[in-house]
């Protein structure tokens, strides 16, 4: 436990680097709160937010001008000592039964490995284009399994539902495999 405090804490100014774009705007954590504010101001409709989980944090939810979708907060972020701690931004949903048991089955497999003590993952990504069809894959790999999530949409004239699929296939010892 104590090494992994250590090695947090030598990694954090490395976090602090790390950004996320809301609406096209950069933000990292560690920003001032006015300028964050004025940041997302010209783009997007500012609200706070009651977040009851921490009552020191001054919660934002930030949506873009003229959005007509049914996500009320898209995106939101927090202030602690009118710093920047915290950025969450949606990349969207889909619901229904078949979403719910594909994201299920993802989740059963990584607790699995998880409790295995299995927490190392190698992964690529991978993109397959037609004149009708666009596949995006993410791949990932710990010991002998790989792990496939992937979305196929229409393109073009082309017209189908996209279709998302999450499976798994053993490899063989011999087989070549990502490290």
């Amino acid at each position: 436990m104590k090494a992994a405090t250590i090695i947090l804490i030598l990694c954090l100014p490395l976090f602090a680097q790390e950004t996320i774009t809301i609406n096209g705007t950069e933000l990292r954590l560690g920003m001032q709160k006015a300028d964050v504010l004025e940041l997302l101001g010209a783009k997007n409709d500012l609200s706070k937010w009651d977040a009851k989980s921490d009552a020191k944090s001054d919660n934002w939810c930030a949506t873009p001008k003229n959005d007509r979708s049914d996500d009320k907060c898209p995106f939101n972020f927090s202030f602690t000592n009118e710093k920047l701690v915290i950025i969450n931004k949606s990349h969207g949903g889909a619901t229904g039964d078949p979403v719910a048991k594909m994201i299920n089955a993802f989740f059963t497999e990584m607790r699995k490995l998880e409790n295995n003590g299995q927490g190392r993952i190698t992964f690529d990504t991978q993109e397959f284009n037609t004149d009708s069809l666009r596949v995006r894959e993410v791949r990932f790999w710990v010991g002998n399994k790989e792990y496939t999530l992937s979305v196929t949409q229409g393109v073009g004239e082309r017209t189908m539902e996209s279709n998302v699929g999450f499976g798994e296939v053993l490899l063989s010892p011999t087989e070549p495999q990502k490290k």
